[in-house]
């Protein structure tokens, strides 16, 4: 049993569901060879590409801890059933925006942002917002400024990791690293279908009272 303060993923996995969406959106409509007509448009695709980058790292780190922490038994006298399919989604996409961070065309210095994302994150939630006597406030107050705050982070993370690319252009491989072959193929565009399709069903359901076990399983 895991005595820890953490989200509800009741309420998570349905900022889960819009993330997925986005995603299924970017993924349909992006064709998978374009090439942009010029060095400026280019230069900006990568800018907007790590920006989206460094989106999902914060993502992943609030999908990984409420979904982990509740797996690991901290819904008390929850009713599992409503719990554990929100929890095992957010698993499954927090480790794909992880890994889409972590390993795909990702450099150090996303790599540290990442890193400082966690810790801020888990650190605001487990350790500060704990302490509180008043949880609840500084929980609703502290969280969108902290999530805020990353972000903009992101956008300077982003500029500098630009401007390095376009630097050590013709330099393959000094800093960075690709294997995005390997997540095209575990995370392609079917695999997001399926789990757009589940957890935005998930959200559906939940708003009506059922979830995708007690749908079956009344």
């Amino acid at each position: 049993m895991a005595y820890t303060l953490t989200l509800n993923p009741l309420i998570v996995v349905q900022f889960a569901a819009v993330a997925q969406t986005v995603i299924m959106a970017i993924l349909v409509s992006v064709p998978r060879q374009s090439k942009p007509p010029s060095k400026r448009a280019a230069g900006a695709l990568d800018f907007f590409r790590v920006f989206g980058y460094c989106g999902l790292a914060v993502l992943s780190v609030l999908f990984l801890d409420t979904g982990v922490a509740w797996l690991a038994g901290a819904w008390g006298y929850a009713d599992w059933r409503y719990q554990l399919p929100s929890a095992v989604l957010l698993v499954v996409i927090g480790v794909e925006y992880a890994v889409a961070g972590l390993l795909k065309r990702c450099s150090w210095v996303s790599l540290a942002y990442i890193v400082v994302v966690a810790a801020i994150l888990l650190l605001f939630i487990h350790v500060f917002v704990s302490a509180e006597v008043l949880m609840g406030n500084l929980l609703e107050n502290g969280l969108p400024i902290v999530l805020g705050a990353l972000v903009g982070a992101g956008v300077l993370v982003a500029g500098l990791e630009t401007a390095l690319a376009t630097r050590q252009e013709g330099r393959k491989g000094r800093l960075t690293w690709d294997i995005s072959h390997v997540m095209n193929r575990v995370f392609n565009r079917w695999t997001n279908l399926v789990i757009w399709a589940l957890v935005v069903v998930q959200g559906i359901l939940l708003f009506s009272g059922y979830s995708l076990l007690t749908f079956w399983m009344p």
